[in-house]
């Protein structure tokens, strides 16, 4: 007789289960609504539990807190302004523990909160919870409250069903929102690269960087301080909010207050309470009038040099700053940084200069376009995907602009790269941007080749080969010979094609990008150095190689360990490319 009752049960929770699968399928096809979806569901668990009230309660990442997502029954509305600590309650304990409970006399078990329930004046007499888990970690709990009968195990086994159910609604919706945020963390950062790489007066310029930059992170303020090297000062060159026009008045020794300890140190810094931080200075705040809550603040750098910070104060929502948010804010400085020294080497410039447009001509970065119509299959937006990203810079370059008039410069500086330019073309690279004297491509992106690390080094060899062409030519004709560090790396970056086919414009982010940039930064004139990631995409190339002293690169935990590729055995335009996108 118990074997017969044990079989019923399960048909009936068989059947159910093929019911609600096809309710969440009904649910799932709808147009996407996260919020709806999860009220629906909610209301598919109420009509198969038989109960007064239920909620979701999700974890907030950024507080730690649980949340009360999506309520039903008589104080729905009210309880969502309450908050779970993790293992306060029964929803705190399941989700802590990863185990459900079924608590049928609520007043008898430890666990049970029972102050919330006073104060809604609502009487609680017994709960069934379950944890909501993605990949074995929990990410909030399911529980029903309050009914007729005793909770029982088919009724565990039926909500756990409809857990299943949502989760998987909750992780996708979740996914699908982190892609949205990336998508438009890219667009914004493509907006921010058109800005900077089309204003080159220095304050207009940061304007520009400050107002994206308080955008992206969320801040209520932010603000720029530069590097005073004979002073050992930080300035405030930029300062946006209401008290910005008192707070550019204040200067700050290097180590004094957060955004000197950033610079001093060059490690970035969060910090979400500064009532419990020694490092912050409350003079600010008390010379401004200004109420500081929180701070985010990464330093700036120029070829391994600090020449400043980047700061933003007080998320908005009372939010805290987050580790995300730090990599974004680090990434964003790279670019910042980038376009500082653009304006500064534009400054100098264009005191011997009578229009500011014969500079730009050959400092603006651009996509060329017969790169981007052979890319016909490149969809726009953003992807995550491996490159090989390269990095050159003349050396020695300040020394010859002051030593020479500008005419001659621009002589000098377009034909280099105009040499240059032909052979990233040539295999298969993308001219990602001009930096003064230096230049960035990419190989693999947008149009992906296999091969993208050896026709990066290929195209290394190259350019130091065609440089002393050039040289050779500059010597005959009186010109100065100058020589070239390059600084190779493969890696995941974020890479985005933004725009209409008329005009597009295309940048990768990522940490990467800014490890190539600073291995460039430690290549020494006439060299090229690659990193470990890059040296292990070319082990099949008979490539002359001289592992170097073990670096540490900011961006990468531990020593790093680097090569200098010396020559190839052969000639470069032997090498055997790719001939087709894989």
């Amino acid at each position: 007789m118990e074997k017969i009752k044990t079989q019923e049960s399960t048909a009936k929770i068989k059947e159910f289960q093929l019911r609600i699968l096809q309710q969440v399928s009904q649910v799932a096809i709808a147009p996407f609504n996260f919020n709806r979806i999860l009220d629906a569901m909610m209301d598919r668990v109420m009509e198969a539990m038989h109960t007064d009230a239920g909620s979701i309660i999700l974890k907030n990442e950024d507080t730690g807190f649980l949340e009360f997502k999506v309520t039903k029954g008589e104080k729905a509305e009210e309880i969502k302004k309450y908050k779970l600590k993790v293992g306060e309650g029964i929803a705190g304990w399941v989700f802590k523990n990863r185990r459900p409970v079924i608590a049928n006399n609520v007043y008898r078990d430890k666990r049970f909160k029972a102050s919330i329930s006073q104060k809604l004046r609502y009487e609680t007499h017994n709960i069934l919870c379950t944890p909501l888990l993605v990949k074995n970690k929990a990410i909030g709990v399911l529980e029903v409250i309050n009914k007729k009968s005793n909770f029982v195990d088919d009724d565990l086994r039926i909500l756990n069903i409809l857990a299943n159910n949502i989760s998987i609604i909750i992780e996708n919706a979740r996914l699908f929102n982190t892609s949205l945020k990336k998508i438009s963390e890219l667009n914004t950062l493509s907006e921010i690269s058109r800005n900077i790489n089309s204003i080159l007066d220095l304050d207009p310029l940061l304007n520009v960087v400050m107002n994206n930059a308080t955008e992206v992170m969320k801040a209520e303020v932010s603000s720029v301080l530069l590097l005073d090297e004979d002073k050992k000062e930080l300035i405030f060159r930029i300062a946006l909010g209401e008290k910005g026009e008192k707070v550019k008045k204040i200067k700050l020794k290097v180590g004094e207050g957060i955004a000197g300890w950033v610079a001093k140190t060059g490690k970035p810094i969060i910090v979400n309470d500064v009532k419990n931080e020694p490092r912050f200075n409350q003079a600010v705040d008390r010379k401004t009038g200004f109420k500081t809550r929180s701070i985010l603040c990464v330093p700036l750098y120029s070829k391994e040099k600090i020449i400043g910070v980047i700061q933003v104060i007080n998320k908005k929502d009372h939010l805290p700053f987050t580790k995300e948010n730090e990599e974004l804010l680090n990434t964003f400085a790279c670019h910042a940084a980038i376009a500082i020294e653009n304006a500064k080497l534009y400054e100098n410039i264009r005191e011997e200069e009578r229009k500011r447009g014969i500079y730009q001509r050959f400092l603006s970065p651009q996509i060329v376009d017969e790169v981007m119509n052979k890319a016909k299959t490149i969809s726009l937006g953003g992807r995550r995907q491996n490159v090989t990203i390269l990095f050159s810079d003349i050396r020695g370059f300040t020394e010859i602009t002051e030593a020479k008039p500008p005419e001659y410069i621009v002589d000098l500086l377009n034909e280099y790269f105009g040499e240059m330019i032909d052979i990233i073309f040539k295999y298969g690279g993308t001219l990602d941007k001009f930096i003064g004297d230096g230049l960035m491509a990419v190989f693999g992106t947008p149009i992906y080749y296999k091969d993208h690390a050896k026709r990066g080094m290929a195209a290394a060899l190259e350019m130091q080969e065609r440089l002393k062409a050039l040289n050779m030519r500059n010597r005959k004709r009186g010109f100065v010979e100058f020589a070239v560090g390059i600084g190779i790396n493969t890696g995941s970056v974020i890479a985005g094609n933004i725009g209409s086919e008329k005009r597009m414009e295309y940048t990768v982010v990522g940490n990467g990008v800014n490890i190539a940039n600073r291995l460039e930064g430690l290549a020494q004139g006439g060299q090229i150095l690659i990193t470990e990631s890059t040296y292990n995409e070319l082990k099949g190339l008979k490539l002359d190689v001289e592992k170097l002293k073990q670096v540490q690169v900011r961006g990468k935990r531990g020593a790093m360990d680097i090569y200098q590729v010396k020559s190839i055995k052969g000639k470069v335009s032997t090498l055997k490319l790719q001939k087709t996108r894989n």
